[in-house]
This record gives C-alpha cells, sequence and structure tokens, in this order.
C-alpha cells in the first residue's frame, strides 16, 4: 500500500516541527517557564546532585499519595508518617545533613518536610477507615504545604549554586 497523507495533510509517523504549531504557523511567542529561566545561569558541583534527585523522589512520593488517593486507594507507601523513611528523608538525615546542615534553610526542612508526612498519614487514615471524602479534602492542604517544602528547597539549590 501506497503511504498516504492525513486529514491535515502530514504523512503517516510525522509530527509538527517545533518551529511550528499545528496549524503551520510560525511560533514567535514561546518563551522558557520562569523555574528555567531563573536557573538558567546557575551551576552545581557534581556533589549536589543527590539534593536535586531528592527533590524529584519527594514530588514523586507527594504525587503518588495524591492519586491514590483520588483513585479511592490506600497509600501505597509503608510508614506514611515517618518522615525518615521516605527516600527524602534518607537524603535528609544522611548526605543532606553532612553537606547542608550547617545552613539555616536546610535546617528549616525538616520542620516542614515532618508536617506533609503528617497531612499523608491523616490522609492515609481516612482511606483506611472509609471516609474518602475527608481525605480527599485534605489534598489541597498536603500540596500547600509541599509546596513549601520545595520552595525552601530551592532556597537552598540558589544558596549552594554557583553562576556560570
Amino acid at each position: 500500500p501506497i503511504p498516504r497523507r492525513d486529514p491535515a495533510g502530514r504523512w503517516p509517523g510525522r509530527r509538527p516541527s517545533p518551529s511550528r504549531g499545528r496549524t503551520g504557523q510560525r511560533r514567535t511567542s514561546w518563551h522558557p517557564a520562569p523555574q528555567w529561566q531563573e536557573i538558567a545561569g546557575l551551576r552545581w558541583d557534581q556533589a549536589d546532585y543527590p539534593m536535586l534527585i531528592a527533590e524529584v523522589e519527594h514530588r514523586n512520593w507527594v504525587a503518588q499519595v495524591i492519586y491514590a488517593t483520588k483513585q479511592g486507594q490506600p497509600v501505597p507507601h509503608r510508614r506514611v508518617g515517618d518522615l525518615h523513611f521516605c527516600r527524602f528523608g534518607r537524603w535528609y538525615d544522611g548526605p543532606g545533613a553532612e553537606r547542608y546542615g550547617s545552613l539555616p534553610v536546610f535546617q528549616q526542612i525538616a520542620g516542614e518536610h515532618q508536617q506533609v508526612h503528617a497531612l499523608a498519614e491523616r490522609i492515609d487514615g481516612h482511606m483506611r477507615d472509609g471516609r474518602t471524602d475527608q481525605a480527599r479534602a485534605m489534598i489541597p492542604q498536603l500540596v500547600d504545604q509541599e509546596e513549601r517544602v520545595l520552595g525552601l528547597l530551592r532556597r537552598l539549590q540558589f544558596e549552594v549554586a554557583t553562576r556560570r
């Protein structure tokens, strides 16, 4: 069979080029997200990369708690309330404390991180007791608390980065 163009005039398997939208018009107003622009001129030492990975791990952990709650399932983690058991907590207590423990912003993270786990534990308790609506109603609190942790972590990242 001879390949045919789709109704939009594209060959099979062809995607719009990055410089053009689906309409074929040239994009002129695209800009990177402000968060990317903030860090564009920064550089971290190789020893700082675990900090960046720990952030991704904790974002993922909270996303899993939220997803499970929205799906009506218990939280898929053991020891939800134990802030020292999650990967972020293990980084914070170990390599993070060794490298950044003297920095005030690092020390502030502990209390906010503990609150994330306390909220997740309450959400999990509601889910296991069949109070799904109460658990789901706590999701915005969990998101707000996680943003506090991430804000402090972002401050830490800026403090330890160097300009290019």
